[in-house]
């Protein structure tokens, strides 16, 4: 029993050692622990100092004005009055004989020349003179247009703006950045007008030897014409015909933009910036113009009735411009985050103006018609939005 007893007292007194012990091994681990864990109270937040922003541009359209005129010609080359060969008009054609012939030796050549052709045409009965002529026509048309305007439309364009925070101003809450950007916007404006424009008929005059001429349009190889002109005339008629003009301006124009920004905190996530500074605008255009009228319509209503018997001038020219200028924005950020926010705002741009003119030439390069178009940039203004990220 005794031995026993001494057993059990042993141990108790080993557990008890056993149980301080590893107390002791866990104080030193919770003490290991909390010295080895960082102190992140000396360190300090990092403040974004860049913000790239980009939006759309909602902005007044280029001012633009039309003027200009001249010669408005049919183009057809009716040769020379003593000459047998090509003839083209407005209304017809007349071309070399056709006609073949077989020879002694059995070959086909062409028939010995007798003045007369069978390759030929026209396009109206009232072609056919009261003495049994045919009448083949060219016609041209002149005018000067005085300038007129053309009402500008707002035009939509994206921008990309990258700003860098330089500091704060006078040791106030009101901070500086250095801002650059580039944005693009078309250009556009079209206008119709009509005007009064002299007229001037050049006439020629074949002989049909009595024929009955085929139907207007379809093939005359049977039917014989003189293949020289019996006459030659040309009309000038003051005021004479309704011309039509179309004038078009297609383009756009890229604008670089660089100047100093003010940030003006209002309330804890909304700021207010104020933007000026220097552009540098690159514009290009195509622009071209439209102008016919109707020979056979004489200032009865000033609308065609035949639409194939218009006489129709086109040209057209491309043109690229650098323009300086400035601009003036006014915006409130506000920040759905640290980094992330949205923008809307008001901008004033400026870069003043170019002239777009566009030379029509004959084919010895002596202008035939000039017609010029003002590109106004001096007074944009409008709206700009989009999301900006700091970074």
């Amino acid at each position: 029993m005794k031995q026993f007893c001494r057993a059990v007292f042993a141990l108790c007194i080993l557990s008890t050692v056993v149980s301080a012990q590893r107390r002791d091994d866990d104080d030193e681990e919770d003490s290991m622990w909390v010295d080895s864990s960082p102190d992140f109270s000396d360190l300090i937040v990092y403040q974004p100092k860049n913000t790239v922003t980009i939006g759309f541009r909602a902005i007044s359209g280029a001012k633009t004005s039309f003027g200009g005129g001249g010669l408005v010609a049919s183009g057809q080359d009716i040769g020379d009055i003593d000459t047998n060969g090509t003839h083209r008009y407005h209304d017809g054609y007349v071309l070399p004989d056709q006609r073949t012939m077989v020879d002694s030796a059995g070959n086909i050549v062409p028939i010995e020349p007798d003045g007369r052709t069978n390759n030929w045409s026209y396009n109206n009965l009232s072609q056919i003179t009261s003495d049994g002529l045919m009448a083949m026509h060219v016609y041209s048309a002149s005018s000067d247009i005085s300038s007129f305007s053309s009402d500008p439309k707002g035009r939509f364009g994206v921008e990309v703006v990258r700003s860098k925070q330089m500091g704060k101003l006078f040791n106030t809450r009101v901070t500086w950045d250095l801002t650059i950007g580039a944005s693009i916007n078309d250009l556009s404006a079209t206008n119709n007008s009509t005007a009064l424009g002299t007229l001037s008929t050049t006439t020629d005059y074949y002989d049909l030897e009595g024929q009955t001429p085929p139907s207007p349009g379809s093939l005359t190889l049977g039917t014989l014409l003189g293949n020289t002109p019996l006459g030659r005339d040309t009309e000038i008629t003051e005021d004479g015909v309704v011309l039509h003009n179309n004038w078009r301006l297609r383009g756009a124009y890229l604008t670089f933009r660089a100047g100093p920004t003010l940030s003006i905190p209002i309330i804890k996530r909304i700021t207010a910036t104020v933007s000026a500074g220097a552009v540098l605008v690159y514009a290009g255009t195509n622009y071209s113009v439209t102008q016919s009228f109707d020979p056979t319509d004489l200032l009865d209503t000033g609308e065609d009735e035949r639409e194939d018997d218009d006489v129709v001038g086109t040209a057209q020219d491309d043109m690229g411009k650098l323009l300086p200028g400035f601009y003036v924005d006014a915006n409130l950020q506000f920040n759905l985050t640290d980094f992330t926010g949205f923008y809307v705002g008001a901008i004033y741009q400026s870069s003043g103006s170019y002239t777009h003119t566009l030379t029509v030439l004959d084919d010895d390069d002596n202008a035939t018609a000039t017609y010029a178009s003002k590109i106004d940039l001096g007074s944009l203004q409008g709206l700009r939005a989009g999301f900006s990220l700091k970074f």
